[in-house]
């Protein structure tokens, strides 16, 4: 249906072009190299939570490459359960050299395209990489399906999400093959997962993201200008993939090989032609529904024409009888004959001039799509297996770990060493005080030690209560400048605390010990422990004293 303006309903074409081929695969032993590579380098046998992690990997291989070809009813469960197992993958990876190449498990996977072809590497970075195209191809089998149903926004985001899988896995070939001293050589990869080839996959699948986006804003009734930049982006999206699948060295490849008996069948590629000519169709039909609406009827006659032979080119390149081009050669009937109504309109009603295609203003695209990465959305599945290995460190990490204990024993060891030290002294000072033996006679018995009465009586001697109360004036003085700066010392302190848990908590990968180890921390370090032992060794002691001090100024 359509309206006065000329806008209409734009039905989703089921485009087969998003459909992309599984790889398939062979069975990896990967549990008991695994297992096997963790006893080796623990000198240890593995706990049951890593052997039990280690069989449930070995199982959703066995399970995911059980899968010979999606539908309605697996596609969803396969994307997510595929991007949980590349996560998991990511993971283990992390923790072992080389990107896991000392397990020696060869993993061998086929070319989507075709199958014959088989490429074999001996890392986990090349499983990844396989795991990643399958589900980006879920994924797009998933959005097939939520166009059939009508939910564009769910096909928007699995889309998206497709993309970001061939983003990811883009930029892990790139440097896997790069360099001097490539550790794949780039002869050595499948056609289908060459950087042009994922490049141009990541295109599509952001195209395809993009038409959905299109389709909502039809669905919310967004204004024909702003869907007329959205449908043209759409369309610059395909283009680029077209550019690079439509040429020399991909077309043949994608292309199926033929036979004696059966023609090579070039429809997959022949659905993106028709893709991406009906999105420059669309994108020209809705401009001319916004031409109209500023009763610039003479553009929206140019736009409809152009609209109409576009819409002609998508349904000759579908494939031939399939149920795309029956749908294409449909809408390329009603536009045209929508044209000639705009056409006779403006012919006999509003005689607006009628640029040359030529003369239009080019339209302005509206990016609304963006690859969503794999990580994304699956942290918690990544953290738990992550968890289940927690001995196995990368060489130059474990290296670290064991500098790092042995300069935090080092330090330890000094601290002890000086605590003693300093133990010895303050019992040597004590003891020449006859504390605090003198201050536990004189609670068991009331009276003064003998020292403390022989210093009395010389005090009295040289002056008597007067001087013994300036002696206790001065002493008060002192003891609550004693107090006062020690009571500033732990303010000093506590702020420089609290500074370093905002430091700690901004930076997480900076530890307590690390900032200890700082030369700029390690005075305040010191400083906080003396002060504690102070406490600690002194008020014990000094407080059975305190009830004697105002007995000295009694008369």
């Amino acid at each position: 249906p359509s309206d006065a303006a000329g806008t209409r309903d734009f039905p989703p074409l089921m485009s087969a072009s998003i459909i992309l081929p599984l790889k398939g695969t062979k069975p990896a032993e990967l549990s008991n190299a695994l297992l096997s590579y963790y006893a080796d380098v623990t000198k240890s046998r593995p706990p049951e939570a890593a052997a039990a992690a280690a069989r449930t990997l070995d199982q959703v291989r066995e399970r995911l490459s059980s899968i010979k070809a999606l539908s309605d009813t697996t596609a969803d469960a396969a994307a997510t359960e595929l991007l949980a197992y590349e996560r998991q993958l990511a993971a283990l990876a992390r923790r072992l050299d080389n990107a896991g190449a000392a397990l020696n498990v060869r993993f061998i996977w086929r070319d989507a395209f075709r199958p014959k072809q088989k490429v074999e590497k001996g890392d986990l970075d090349w499983e990844r990489v396989c795991t990643l195209f399958n589900a980006a191809a879920a994924l797009g089998y998933a959005a097939s399906r939520a166009f059939r149903r009508g939910a564009q926004a769910d096909a928007f985001k699995q889309l998206q999400r497709a993309a970001g899988c061939f983003a990811a896995a883009h930029d892990m070939v790139r440097p896997a093959i790069w360099g001097l001293d490539p550790r794949w050589e780039p002869a050595s990869l499948s056609p289908d997962l060459g950087l042009e080839m994922l490049s141009a996959l990541r295109d599509l699948m952001l195209a395809q993201a993009q038409h959905a986006f299109h389709q909502k804003a039809v669905d919310e009734g967004t204004s024909p200008s702003v869907r007329a930049k959205l449908a043209e982006q759409a369309a610059l999206l395909f283009g680029a993939a077209l550019r690079t699948l439509d040429s020399q060295e991909l077309r043949d490849y994608v292309t199926e090989e033929g036979s004696l008996f059966k023609p090579a069948d070039d429809s997959w590629l022949r659905r993106l032609r028709a893709a991406e000519a009906r999105a420059r169709a669309i994108a020209q039909e809705e401009a001319a529904a916004a031409a109209a609406a500023d009763s610039s009827y003479g553009a929206q006659v140019a736009r409809l024409r152009l609209a109409s032979e576009l819409m002609r080119r998508a349904a000759a390149a579908a494939p031939d009888g399939s149920p795309e081009r029956r749908s294409l050669e449909d809408e390329s009937s009603s536009l045209s004959q929508r044209t000639r109504q705009a056409e006779q309109d403006n012919a006999t009603i509003y005689q607006d001039p009628v640029p040359s295609a030529g003369a239009l203003p080019r339209l302005e695209p509206k990016l609304f799509v963006k690859p969503i990465r794999p990580e994304d959305g699956l942290s918690s599945a990544q953290a738990a297996y992550a968890d289940a290995f927690p001995a196995l460190l990368p060489a130059a990490t474990a290296a670290a770990v064991t500098q790092f204990h042995g300069e935090v024993h080092a330090k330890l060891h000094d601290l002890s060493t000086r605590t003693t030290s300093d133990a010895e002294k303050a019992q040597k000072a004590l003891a020449e005080l006859e504390l605090p033996q003198a201050l536990e006679a004189c609670e068991a018995d009331k009276r003064l030690p003998a020292r403390l009465v022989r210093a009395i009586a010389k005090a009295q001697a040289t002056g008597g209560v007067g001087v013994l109360e300036e002696l206790l004036s001065a002493c008060t003085a002192l003891e609550k400048e004693a107090v006062g700066a020690a009571t500033m010392a732990n303010e000093v302190l506590k702020a420089e605390e609290e500074k370093d848990a905002a430091l700690l908590s901004d930076e997480p990968r900076l530890t307590r010990p690390l900032l200890h180890a700082l030369k700029t921390t390690q005075p305040l370090v010191i400083t906080r422990s003396q002060l504690g032992a102070l406490e600690a060794e002194d008020l014990p002691h000094l407080s059975p004293s305190l009830p004697v001090s105002p007995r000295l100024s009694s008369p």
